[in-house]
């Protein structure tokens, strides 16, 4: 049976209804679509590069965010109704498509602006944002923080490397004209830990992070660094270094001048590898980070560790003026961490720095610790002035802390205490000091929430030690009862005192006698300042002066702990005893007072004498 025809003369039949897919290619609905794409891509990127250079809040990336999302249908719109050729002209149709699309757009984008305010208005605060409450202004600009890189290579030995190399970039970039960098205690405090970027920028109040791996195999090393914003935690740039070791010290200089470059901050330095002091020698460069990063354990076996790199560099090359420093330090550091002596060698590698490296930093603050044992408070501030006028630093804020602190201007103690620790917010030790300033200064409970808001810190265990403390000073009974029922759980070395004392606590007259019966036991400077936290609970100055005398007999530690004893509160009915006033001529005090400034306490009596209130 044939198919039927069309009879001749007949009209043709009417063409097929085009399907929904070639309309869509005839209106060119495709191409619009993607150029509006491509369009929206590059304003977004630009938006990010915008807010990462001028500090734009979040809220303005959200809602360029969703006009671009929002404007995906007016754009279909207007393709279908102008993407070919044959409509010019707006229809009624399309007007009416258009404005109930401009509507929805405009109640969507007043509804997601509310919601995003809303969200920031809720009163919530992450841990990070509680962690600076005390600073709510926003970053500097040019503020970054350096990370620990990670160890990426097979070997777990090669971490003191990593660790290294992430301090000499750190200490580049420190170097930086008008570069805020985070310092080394508080960077490193994230190591390990899984944090969002954000939070650390939050918590280190920096508005950039930089952060790395480091991968070793024989002679070459893979180094991958990138810098991201803090706020965003967005990257803003990165770059992978492959290597042989012989290059290490261009890989720094590239680092610091991408970072720079970066954050539009001008580097202002020279060459890394021409550093005053520095090898040429990759080989001893390599044991010298090995060497910094186990003396910042701040252990008897990490500095003992590090001796032993500091040594290989020095081997290797001689002339290696940094390494002379390091192994200074590691030796002095062991000294004090054991009760030692410090060896007559460390002087002579002083004066070796010194001879190969006059210019450095380094020297001003070896000299303001030299000056403090020997209760050279004049040469300590000479020292300091130097070090600040070459380049202000966390550590010159901390020493000058130590010094007026010591010198009993507590009140400008703090001011400088509280300027290194906003650049170090999470060293122990400069909370530490804080809290003792805070302390003379009679504000106990300042020094009380000083010392709790650092307990979860990293490398010192005292902190429950320094409460105690504060408990005895306080006349805390219970406080002092909770330690003695922690103590017990710990080799703590004052546990013989304990056991002796605690019957006694409400028998001032008894316990005054047992603790001048046994202060001749006390042996070290930990011992004899555990005494005078006892002699503080029970109001016996005469004691306290006792064990300033004995104090001042040490070499190592006497200028880190018996001037500040000057100031505790319950030594001020001994301000009238000579035994006072001698102790205090022997630490040539007067002297410094007459030629800066009084201790906040004390003014002068004629050209010769003073007195303390």
């Amino acid at each position: 049976m044939s198919e039927p025809t069309t009879p001749p003369g007949s009209p043709a039949p009417p063409p097929a209804a085009p399907s929904l897919w070639e309309r869509l290619k005839h209106h060119k609905v495709l191409q619009w679509l993607l150029a509006y794409i491509g369009v929206a891509l590059a304003v977004a990127h630009g938006q990010e590069l915008m807010a990462a250079a001028y500090d734009w809040p979040h809220s303005v990336g959200r809602m360029v965010m969703t006009l671009l999302v929002l404007g995906v249908p007016l754009v279909l719109t207007l393709a279908w109704y102008h993407g070919h050729k044959g409509f010019t002209r707006i229809g009624s149709g399309e007007l009416t498509i258009i404005s109930l699309l401009a509507l929805g757009l405009a109640g969507g984008f007043i509804y997601l602006v509310r919601a995003s305010d809303g969200g920031a208005s809720t009163g919530r605060a992450t841990p990070a944002q509680a962690a600076t409450v005390t600073d709510r202004s926003a970053p500097d600009r040019a503020s970054i923080a350096v990370l620990p890189f990670r160890n990426f290579s097979s070997d777990p030995a090669e971490e003191p490397f990593a660790d290294g190399l992430s301090e000499e970039i750190l200490n580049a970039l420190a170097r930086i004209h008008d570069l805020k960098v985070t310092g080394r205690t508080s960077s490193f405090y994230f190591k390990g830990r899984d944090a969002d970027l954000r939070e650390i920028g939050s918590a280190l109040h920096v508005a950039n992070i930089l952060e790395g791996s480091v991968r070793r195999a024989a002679n070459q090393v893979r180094i991958t660094v990138q810098l991201n914003s803090a706020e965003s935690g967005y990257h803003l740039w990165s770059q992978t270094y492959d290597r042989p070791l012989t290059d290490i010290f261009q890989i720094q200089e590239d680092i610091a001048r991408s970072v720079a470059q970066a954050l539009q901050v001008t580097l202002g330095v020279g060459e890394i590898g021409r550093e005053p002091g520095m090898t040429h020698d990759a080989e001893a460069y390599q044991a010298f980070l090995e060497g910094s990063s186990l003396d910042a354990l701040q252990t008897p076996e990490g500095s003992a560790q590090a001796e032993v790199r500091f040594r290989k560099a020095l081997a290797i090359d001689p002339g290696f003026g940094l390494a002379f420093a390091g192994l200074a330090n590691s030796l002095s550091q062991q000294a004090i961490l054991t009760g030692k002596p410090i060896p007559a060698e460390v002087r002579t590698l002083v004066m070796k720095f010194r001879e190969l490296v006059p210019s450095s930093p380094i020297i001003d603050v070896v000299d303001a610790g030299n000056a403090l044992e020997r209760f050279d408070w004049i040469g300590m501030q000479e020292s300091l002035d130097h070090a600040a006028a070459r380049s202000r630093s966390t550590v010159t804020d901390a020493e000058r802390g130590r010094l007026l602190l010591s010198t009993g201007r507590f009140r400008d103690a703090v001011e400088f205490l509280q300027h290194a620790r906003a650049g170090d917010p999470l060293n122990y030790e400069l909370s530490e000091l804080l809290s003792i300033a805070l302390m003379c200064d009679g504000q106990t409970d300042a020094a009380k929430a000083q010392i709790e808001s650092a307990l979860s810190l990293p490398q010192r265990e005292f902190a429950q030690t320094d409460l105690f403390t504060i408990a005895l000073i306080m006349h805390d009974r219970a406080g002092v009862l909770r330690w003695i029922d922690g103590a017990v759980q710990h080799d703590y070395t004052e546990l013989k005192v304990i056991s002796q004392i605690r019957p006694l606590l409400d028998q001032p007259a008894e316990a005054r006698a047992k603790l001048h019966s046994l202060e001749p036991q006390a042996a070290s400077v930990v011992e004899l300042s555990q005494f005078a936290g006892w002699a503080a609970y029970f109001n016996d100055p005469d004691l306290t002066l006792q064990l300033i005398r004995r104090l001042n007999q040490f070499e190592v530690g006497r200028g880190q702990t018996a001037p500040m004893l000057l100031w505790m509160g319950h030594l001020r009915p001994a301000y009238s005893v000579p035994e006072f006033k001698a102790l205090v001529r022997d630490m040539h005090l007067p002297q410094y007072w007459r030629k800066y400034k009084w201790a906040d306490r004390c003014q002068p009596l004629g050209a010769d004498d003073f007195q303390c209130h």
